[in-house]
This record gives C-alpha cells, structure tokens and sequence, in this order.
C-alpha cells in the first residue's frame, strides 16, 4: 500500500517527537493547491477628535477634525453625561449647528466617523449649554468654490450677525490670517495663485463677540481649460430699423465646439431666442448682443441705427370752380357723410392741399368749398375717402 505526502509527513512528525510538534502541526502540506491570498478589507475610520462646541440662543454648533476616509459622520446626543446617546444627524462634512434646544439644558454629544466598512468608535465626549446670552453660533455650510485666481466663498447665516472674520491660511490647520470683514455670509478671495491649494475658516460677530472658527474648507484656484470657441460672429453687423420694425440676427461660433448656441440681448429693444429683433418705439442708436453658450467670454455686437418712418400724408386734388371765387376751403371727416372739420386755416388759391396729419390704420373723408370774394361759400363738393396704410 503506497503512502500519501499528507501521511508520511504527519509520520515523520510523530517520530521526531513533541518538541517540534508545534512546528509541524503549524505546517500544512498537501497535494493540492494552496488557496490565493485574499485582499484585506477597507479599514474601519479612525475615531473622530477635536471636537468642539460653541453654544448660542437655543442652539449648539459642534465642529471636529476631519477623518481620512470617512464618507460621513454620526452625531449623537444625551442630556446624561456618559448617554445613552440618540443619533441626531449623519453629516458628510465634520460639522453641524444642532439647533431648537432648550436654554439652560446640558447637552452631551460624541461623534463616530463613517465608511463602507463600518463605522468608528465615539469621540471623547464634549457637553455645552445654550443660553439666549451665549456667544455667537459656528457659521455652518462652509463652501469653497475654486476658479481663475479666485475662491468663492460662502456660509449659512448666524442669527444677529453684524459680520464675520474670514481667515486664510497655506497650510491646513494653520496658522490663519484675517482677509476680511465681510457683513453677509459670503466672499471672493481674488488674486490667487493657480495651483496652490488655500485652506479657510470664518468666524460670526455678534455684539462685538465672536464666535469659534467654522470648520476648516479648502480650494486651489486653475486657469481654465480651453471651451472650443475662438469667436462668435453676428450678421449683419450694422443695421437701420424704422421704430417698432423688426430685423432677423443670425450668430456664427467659430471653434471646436459642438455647443454652436448664443444667448441674444438688445440694448433697447427686444429680440427673442432665435435672433428676430423688434425695434424700440423710440428712434436712437440700439445694440444687439449674441454670446456664446459654451463660452460666455465670447461674444458680438451689432449697430441698429433706429428711425422714426417717414410721416403719412394724403394729396388731395380738386378741379377749380368754373365762378369767380376767392379761394377754396378743405374739410375732412372721420366718417362718411361727417361731421366734418376745417383744415386749412386761411383761403387755399391752389386747387390742391396735403394733409399731413394723418395717422396710420384710419380712414379719412374729404370734401372742399368755393368761397366769393363777399365770403360766400358753396356747399361742398363730393366726398373723397382716403385710407391710411
């Protein structure tokens, strides 16, 4: 009977004798494959620290230390020292104003951080009692936005705020130097150097208090990356509009772009999405606007010289009295059969006149007189209408 490498060694072991039987116990031999190593497990997060509470008029702001790898944060309560502790809110940053509480009331928390793997063990405990004369409330909802050589920055407003201390620093943590005085809950930090990474917190004044420092955000400002579009061209570029005409614009985007859009504005005058302009209803000089989409830094104009439209008139034309007469009136009616109105404010010799007071979309009845020279007037001649276009 042949004898398998598993036996001969547990063999050999047992013959060599027991002051090696730990070695062999602990060695495993056999004929098949070895199983592949398994990757380790994500760790746990570490637990959270420095944390700190800033009481306020029925509220408490908590801020801690940001863990490496934590997706989230569990904020727990008691009003006992020691809990049980009821969770109260699950964070994605390390901050939180825990706000309607009761004036006067101890309250306890600790925080644990969180990850796909599991959640942490709790912070060390803090405790803070709000009062309607405690200092400032943490500002909350820190942001901070990078873009060209500037970082945007904003916060949630605290109650009573008359200002706020905004403070930068290069390294995280700091030390922190004072850029502002801001009196609402935001600022653009201009003149930064693309590439560098800037770290921020900001403080409330209240009363002349203030308030502990937010929790720390940081931004590096960059150039920005090329869009596509070299131009934008609109046609035509000068243009002339009576009042209240209209005009089509069109806009070509030169570049690599395939967003080919431009938004249109007119100074004066209005012009809809698709580029069909309607006049001012004042005569002037009007501008009109298209910009890119993919690239509002990209933009055209054009000139509307805008004018009023040449003045309607009506020619009417008589064939002189076969009398002796003096001279001749003009009269004109809105409505056919009168009452009629005298234009003319002294004889007409001529056998013609224009009205020159007439206005577009209405319609016009005309008839003329004779007068003598003792200043008789014959009755009037036939009615001629006139419609003004």
């Amino acid at each position: 009977m042949s004898v398998g490498f598993q036996n001969k060694t547990s063999l050999m072991c047992a013959l060599i004798g027991l002051s090696i039987m730990q070695l062999c116990s602990d060695t495993k031999i056999s004929n098949g494959a070895e199983p592949l190593p398994q990757a380790p497990a994500a760790a746990k997060p570490g637990t959270p620290t420095g944390i700190k509470t800033s009481p306020g008029n029925g509220q408490i702001s908590l801020v801690w230390t940001a863990v490496s790898g934590a997706t989230s944060y569990h904020l727990k309560r008691s009003t006992t020292s020691g809990g049980p502790y009821t969770t109260i809110a699950s964070p994605s940053w390390q901050g939180y104003t825990n706000v309607g509480l009761k004036n006067g009331t101890i309250y306890y928390f600790v925080v644990s951080a969180v990850n796909a793997s599991g959640e942490s063990a709790n912070s060390a405990q803090v405790s803070a009692k709000p009062s309607a004369s405690a200092g400032p409330a943490v500002p909350a909802g820190f942001t901070a936005t990078p873009g060209n050589g500037v970082v945007t920055l904003r916060w949630s407003p605290v109650t009573a705020a008359t200002s706020y201390q905004l403070k930068r620093a290069t390294t995280s943590g700091g030390p922190y130097t004072q850029i502002a005085t801001p009196t609402w809950q935001g600022y653009t930090d201009v003149g930064r150097t693309n590439g560098v990474t800037y770290f921020y917190v900001v403080s409330a004044v209240v009363s002349a208090t203030e308030s502990a420092n937010s929790a720390q955000v940081s931004a590096k400002p960059a150039a920005p990356t090329s869009t596509g579009v070299t131009s934008v061209t609109v046609n035509p570029g000068v243009a002339s509009s009576i009042t209240s005409g209209t005009l089509p614009f069109t806009a070509t985007v030169q570049g690599t772009t395939t967003n080919k859009g431009v938004t249109w504005k007119a100074t004066l005058g209005n012009i809809t999405s698709s580029g069909y302009y309607t006049a001012p209803a004042k005569a002037g000089t009007d501008t009109v606007t298209a910009t890119s989409i993919a690239d509002p830094t990209k933009s055209d104009t054009a000139s509307v010289k805008v004018t009023l439209p040449a003045a309607a008139s009506v020619l009417i034309s008589w064939n002189p009295s076969s009398s002796n007469v003096a001279g001749y009136n003009i009269y004109r009616g809105t409505v056919s059969g009168g009452p009629y109105t005298k234009l003319n404010s002294s004889l007409r010799f001529a056998t013609t006149y224009t009205d020159a007071t007439v206005q577009s979309g209405r319609k016009y009845y005309y008839v003329t007189t004779a007068v003598d020279s003792n200043g008789v007037e014959s009755m009037g001649s036939n009615e001629a209408p006139a419609a003004i276009p």
